[in-house]
């Protein structure tokens, strides 16, 4: 009986625990566009760096303007309509659908397990997600499976300067410049796959000398690509960001990704909790933390509130 009584509180403090987590999430998580107004705001910047050294010339910075701010308010738009979405959601039908799923668990396990025998070792969970960790599907093959994100259709101007560009680096693969350039625009238009593909040529081309944005960039391209996941590819360019910077806000934010995907959410928490507590110099890193740190903090069986870290931190000034 006390077997039972146990099972029948943790699922009301499951479903309590839901219910929070739906009813206080939607104003917290991050529409996928924003993702893409980071790239597209980045990449303004990057146009007024190479038209300053003469990496590009008037008319084609004018073209990228153009065609990237056009993309900066479609995405702005569609980030918008996401956010709305996600606050009116059938919150009703989610924690049905979480009750379902838990009284599923629990008549499988009257089937199938063993209650009152021992749970598995810590050990054996350790082990698990290493394994998990170190089999997870790769690059490509979590590309395939990523919906391509729909993007406003580009100017045809900003498609004849893409094609000449395109066909310029493929008839110059080891042009430095033009692979930097391919790897921008790719990114500017929603190409990921492309995208880090020219960039995994840059790193390649400057021969040692790649720096730390170069990586970086090239692992924040294959999280893209994959929608989000952290592939063992990503994971050794963002291991190279921080060799190099052990500091580096946003591949430490992915790193701990990977960890809350691979069964560690102990990592990830740590993680994420020490960014926020020694303050993200990124503003596009804090809503994505906060949405995703309670549900780390809850599988790692750690107690915690937001107002916990905002205790720690302290007052910035």
């Amino acid at each position: 009986m006390e077997f039972w009584f146990l099972i029948t509180v943790l699922i009301l403090v499951v479903l309590a625990l839901l219910a929070r987590v739906v009813l206080r999430g939607a104003a917290r998580l991050r529409p996928w566009g924003r993702y893409n107004l980071d790239v597209y705001r980045d990449h303004l910047d990057e146009v007024e760096r190479d038209l300053e050294r003469a990496i590009i010339s008037a008319e084609e910075a004018g073209l990228l303007r153009t065609e990237v701010s056009r993309r900066i308010l479609s995405a702005d738009s569609a980030a918008k309509e996401q956010t709305n979405d996600s606050q009116t959601g059938p919150i009703g039908a989610v924690l049905v659908l979480a009750a379902i799923g838990i009284a599923a668990a629990v008549l499988v396990y009257v089937q199938q397990g063993r209650p009152g025998y021992a749970d598995l070792a810590l050990s054996d969970r350790i082990q698990a997600a290493e394994e998990l960790r170190q089999n997870r599907p790769s690059q490509s093959n979590a590309e395939r499976l990523t919906l391509a994100d729909p993007t406003v259709t580009p100017s045809d101007d900003f498609l004849a300067l893409m094609e000449k560009l395109r066909r310029a680096v493929a008839q110059h693969p080891d042009d430095l410049r033009g692979q930097t350039l391919l790897a921008r625009n790719e990114a500017a238009l929603g190409n990921f796959i492309a995208a880090h593909t020219a960039q995994a040529q840059v790193i390649l081309l400057k021969q040692g000398n790649a720096q730390i944005a170069d990586y970086a960039r090239y692992a924040e391209m294959l999280v893209y690509a994959a929608g989000g996941y952290v592939s063992p590819s990503a994971e050794t360019a963002l291991t190279a960001t921080l060799e190099r910077d052990p500091a580096h806000q946003k591949a430490r934010y992915y790193m701990g990704l990977m960890y809350a995907q691979t069964g560690r959410p102990d990592f990830a928490f740590r993680i994420w909790q020490d960014l926020l507590q020694q303050g993200v110099d990124d503003p596009s890193l804090t809503p994505l933390i906060n949405a995703q740190i309670e549900a780390a903090a809850f599988h790692a069986g750690v107690e915690y509130t937001p107002s916990d870290v905002a205790a720690s931190a302290g007052p910035s000034a």
